[in-house]
């Protein structure tokens, strides 16, 4: 959303408005169709869905794994990729009080590694908690590099 708010603090009308104005705001500056979200805190109502659906998005990453939803699916006619039980930087850094950020994303790339073809993996990042230390914005590039180019699961498995 524009300005961070939990959805379901808003009235139906205020929460449509701050999906619309984030989605123009964010393709304005970028240059380039907005089509996925996550809801701030992971916070949403069943209109939420509904919204983004009206205003375009074409999927969704804000509502947490369960015995249910372990892989990607379609919900509210949007594809949600659900958010896993994987190691956020908030976690890492914040919680955990760690500093090493090569730590941090070899974490992800273990996990990555683990997947079934089937499943899907979310990672969750704050550009805030990651610029608190430039190294980490460093070692984000490494991890992305090494895997900005893969294009399916299957050369995930070839590089493990």
């Amino acid at each position: 959303s524009y300005s961070h708010k939990r959805q379901g603090d808003l009235t139906q009308k205020k929460a449509f408005l701050e999906l619309k104005r984030c989605k123009e705001a964010l393709e304005r500056i970028l240059g380039s169709e907005i089509n996925g979200n996550r809801f701030p805190y992971t916070n949403y109502t069943e209109q939420s869905f509904k919204d983004l659906k009206d205003l375009g998005y074409k999927w969704d990453s804000s509502v947490w794994e369960g015995k249910d939803l372990l892989y990607q699916s379609y919900l509210h006619g949007l594809t949600e990729y659900p958010l896993g039980s994987s190691t956020t930087d908030w976690d890492y850094f914040i919680k955990e009080n760690k500093t090493d950020a090569d730590g941090f994303f070899s974490i992800l790339e273990k996990d990555i590694s683990q997947l079934s073809k089937e499943q899907v993996y979310v990672v969750v990042l704050h550009p805030w908690v990651l610029s608190l230390d430039e190294s980490r914005i460093d070692d984000l590039e490494r991890f992305i590099s090494r895997h900005k180019n893969i294009k399916s699961i299957d050369e995930i498995y070839q590089k493990a």
